[in-house]
């Protein structure tokens, strides 16, 4: 059976940073852990061009810091994932999201039928690891429902020959794009793959 856990942003951080600080502070006492403030998020500021006319749909979108989750046993069985227990679960989370009692209002609520629609993937880990090609195909499936043509859909990621070795291309429904930014790298001059480098963000090497 699927199970749907709804919380906002908010509350996501906020376990997320209590369970952490609840193991550091386990042994202080309970005092001490219920002192816990969380900071205040900063409020989203857009910016653009002069003649710019923001849309409904950009930052912070239609329904800022909401988090669906759905999740179901019977998805991933004999190491096999079940494209129909995933539809389902999609669906689910697309309802429980918007509110609306159809899938496809649903999906109406963010895509026109003249859009052009890009779908970022993540192939790096592939196979094992990766954008799952189930919901992939469940998401081109429901774009084409609600009258997104094939070739006006399009699944891409950063490297090409990611994609290549994930075979991603005969797991997509005919017509639908795939797209590589890049072929690969393009200079590798000071790259040495016997070298290991710990980088430390923003204050690299």
């Amino acid at each position: 059976m699927e199970r749907i856990d709804l919380m906002d942003r908010r509350g996501f951080v906020k376990r997320t940073c209590l369970g952490s600080a609840g193991l550091f502070l386990g042994g202080f006492g309970p005092n001490i852990q219920e002192g816990i403030m969380l900071p205040v998020p900063p409020p989203i500021q857009v910016r653009g061009l002069k003649d710019f006319k923001p849309s409904p749909l950009g930052m912070p979108g239609l329904f800022p810091g909401r988090v669906v989750q759905v999740s179901d046993p019977r998805s991933i069985a004999g190491n096999r994932v079940s494209q129909g227990i995933i539809r389902r679960m999609l669906e689910l989370g697309m309802k429980e999201l918007t509110g609306e009692s159809t899938v496809r209002t649903a999906w109406l609520k963010f895509i026109e039928p003249t859009d052009v629609v890009g779908i970022k993937i993540n192939p790096s880990g592939a196979p094992a690891c990766c954008s799952s090609p189930e919901l992939v195909r469940e998401i081109i499936m429901a774009l084409q429902d609600v009258r997104v043509p094939a070739h006006n859909i399009v699944v891409y990621d950063r490297y090409e020959y990611e994609m290549d070795i994930g075979s991603y291309q005969p797991l997509l429904p005919p017509g639908v794009r795939i797209e590589g930014i890049q072929e690969g790298f393009h200079d590798d001059s000071g790259y040495d793959p016997k070298v290991y480098c710990e980088a430390r963000f923003f204050v690299e090497w």
